[in-house]
């Protein structure tokens, strides 16, 4: 998609419209980039430019018919790019003067969100959020922008996508195997990402497959015959000792509010799921 946008004008003394030297020399330079095309890494000026949140250069390149959408060799956007280097004006301009698929996906299914998450860039993030991104999306592994944080003890950027609306329980919320944003952080001991999940109503009781787990790598096992594990089992077996208390903690307090059917909330989630057992079927969405 080539995007036009006027290029500032010089003017003269008198009040007429005239395009000064600067104009000139900045259109010539900007022609130039864009007609030696991408690098080897199939990167842009645009992606250059969004890398180091130039968005002086960023409007001019829109300006003279930029691919906004343009991909590198890793099929990402300069709106990638700048979610991930924390540059929330250039994501700001490259969504509302380049008109920016916002929710476009790179070769490993991440998006624009994906990257702010990861990155723990948090002004970013709520930028996206605002300008609409897919809280929800889901990578080539299911991994939402929240497993991620998540996983990373992000705790900030956990708080801001649950605050937005995020799933933290159900189908929505899960990598393949059944491997949810809970077991993310209970594996990496990410306490306070735990508490802020169960806060937010994440399943206790929720199992996540071996597969999910990587039982005989990262999780070695301890119970690797199981054949599933919730959270707390996950915790116990890596030795996660401040995630397993806080787990235990919360499945006591469970159990005393709602007794041997935990919560009704769970039940709900599972139902949303049914098809395939609420976990994420490995497609791209």
């Amino acid at each position: 998609m080539s995007v036009k946008v006027a290029l500032p004008s010089g003017k003269r003394s008198d009040g007429g419209a005239q395009r000064n030297e600067t104009y000139w020399a900045l259109k010539r330079e900007l022609d130039e980039f864009i007609s030696r095309g991408p690098t080897h890494d199939g990167a842009t000026p645009l992606h250059h430019a969004a890398e180091e949140g130039d968005d002086v250069v960023i409007e001019a390149l829109l300006a003279i018919g930029a691919d906004v959408d343009e991909v590198d060799s890793e099929g990402q956007t300069a709106l990638m790019l700048a979610a991930s280097w924390g540059h929330p004006s250039s994501v700001n301009a490259l969504i509302r003067v380049g008109n920016a698929s916002i929710n476009l996906k790179d070769e490993g299914g991440d998006t624009a969100l994906h990257e702010a998450a990861r990155a723990n860039e948090l002004e970013t993030l709520s930028q996206l959020i605002s300008l609409g991104a897919d809280k929800d999306a889901r990578n080539k592994l299911g991994a939402t922008p929240l497993l991620l944080a998540s996983h990373a003890g992000h705790k900030r950027i956990v708080v801001a996508l649950l605050d937005a609306g995020a799933a933290a329980t159900g189908k929505k919320s899960l990598m393949r195997g059944g491997y949810s944003p809970l077991h993310a952080a209970a594996a990496n001991g990410s306490t306070e990402c735990l508490q802020d999940l169960i806060d937010a109503g994440a399943s206790l009781r929720h199992s996540a497959s071996d597969s999910a787990l990587g039982r005989g790598t990262a999780g070695g096992g301890n119970n690797g015959s199981r054949g599933s594990a919730t959270a707390l089992e996950l915790a116990e077996d890596l030795g996660q000792s401040g995630s397993a208390s806080l787990l235990k903690r919360a499945s006591v307090s469970e159990f005393e509010r709602y007794g041997m059917w935990g919560n009704p909330a769970d039940a709900a989630a599972a139902g949303a799921g049914e098809d395939d057992g609420g976990e994420y079927d490995g497609g791209v969405d």
